[in-house]
């Protein structure tokens, strides 16, 4: 959702990279509990940004 706002706001890239990097803090700072979360966002980043992870 933080990535689909950063980039409606005039196609901010760096709000949306920003917010992939607070998720996977986040993500490391927790123990990244939720396994399908990785696949969710490579598929994000991919699909928004045309980056393949």
């Amino acid at each position: 959702e933080e990535i689909r706002a950063a980039l409606a706001d005039d196609l901010d890239a760096p709000a949306a990279l920003a917010a992939v990097d607070r998720w996977a803090a986040g993500q490391e700072a927790t123990g990244g509990t939720d396994e399908s979360a990785p696949g969710l966002v490579s598929r994000a980043v991919d699909a928004l940004l045309g980056v393949a992870l």
